[in-house]
């Protein structure tokens, strides 16, 4: 049965009146996680308050938890009510979920904190100063720096961002799990994308370790994005007085700003038009080498014939135009679009 003839026809309601009984509740809460699935189906389970608040009681006690149901309450963190069901008091649920080292109560928290002010930043701060991430499981890690950039940046805590600045720091210098160094460089785009948090990353050195990791890892596109996204962050937010720390980067933008990956170039060329800013020396640059990136790409392709003959408009069907190749999207567009 369709999920949204089962909503119509009232199974939502059979289903909420199981979660009462205890031997019922993991095969409810399963069904209707399937139905939250779809977008459509989660705004209508938002609206049913008895759903609400049986899954605030079941998520108020650890020995309830299941992957199905913490996924559930994820998904229904569509908008500050809803969340507010669910996240009553954060810093009980930040509590049991790193006690028993729950990534997703984690990831709820982090959900919610899109929605809510979660005072979280002095509990976290505590947590910093005794957390030896490499022992840890990597997912949960992840989790909990997500979570702490959401906090730093909404709270703009000091005392936080200073100890999450050394902290991610730390795990970029060392040998980790590259999961690991992913989510560190995601945590700084997040933390950088307020004042504070660019001009702390910015006298902790954090630049330097972002270009070590671009060189490390430049294979993997997924760490270099997210190094230059938070380079970029850092020199877009940080104090403009303090732009010739950020000159040991630029040969690298440069360098990547004609790279395959359309996603890299736009960022670099973002992060490069910051660094420019007052410099037209700069400017200059980077025209010069996209002019020839994009030169030397065509001379590529007409070398190996890969041009699309063009069809006459009795062969297509269609009026006068002709194919450009579309360098950023590697793709034929029509002159006529």
């Amino acid at each position: 049965m369709a999920r949204g003839q089962m909503i119509k026809l009232g199974y939502i309601d059979l289903l909420v009146k199981l979660l009462g009984s205890s031997s019922l509740v993991p095969h409810s809460i399963r069904l209707i996680y399937q139905l939250s699935v779809d977008e459509p189906n989660r705004y209508l389970l938002t609206k049913c308050d008895q759903l609400l608040y049986q899954l605030n009681k079941l998520i108020s006690t650890p020995a309830n938890w299941s992957d199905e149901l913490l996924a559930l309450c994820i998904n229904l963190c569509l908008d500050e009510g809803s969340t507010r069901s669910f996240v009553e008091n954060p810093e009980q649920l930040y509590l049991l979920g790193t006690k028993a080292k729950n990534g997703l109560i984690l990831r709820l928290l982090r959900t919610a904190s899109q929605y809510l002010s979660l005072p979280l930043a002095k509990i976290i701060c505590e947590d910093f100063q005794t957390f030896q991430f490499e022992t840890m499981d990597v997912s949960f890690v992840t989790e909990l720096l997500n979570l702490a950039g959401n906090v730093a940046a909404s709270s703009e805590d000091k005392h936080l961002n200073s100890l999450l600045a050394s902290s991610v720091n730390h795990l970029l210098s060392e040998q980790v799990d590259p999961m690991l160094t992913l989510a560190s460089v995601c945590c700084c785009g997040i933390m950088a994308s307020q004042p504070i948090g660019a001009e702390i990353l910015t006298e902790e050195n954090t630049v330097e370790q972002l270009i070590d990791v671009i060189q490390k890892y430049q294979e993997e596109d997924e760490i270099v994005l997210q190094s230059i996204y938070a380079l970029y962050q850092i020199i877009r937010n940080g104090d403009s007085d303090k732009k010739a720390i950020y000159t040991g980067a630029y040969e690298f933008l440069l360098d990547l700003a004609t790279d395959a990956n359309s996603a890299i170039r736009r960022v670099c060329s973002e992060a490069l038009d910051h660094l420019a800013e007052g410099h037209p020396e700069l400017n200059d640059q980077v025209m010069t080498a996209e002019f020839e990136w994009h030169n030397a790409s065509w001379i590529e392709m007409v070398k190996h014939n890969i041009l699309v003959p063009r069809k006459s408009p009795e062969e297509s069907g269609e009026g006068e135009g002709i194919l450009i190749y579309d360098v950023d999207d590697a793709s034929f567009i029509s002159s006529d679009a």
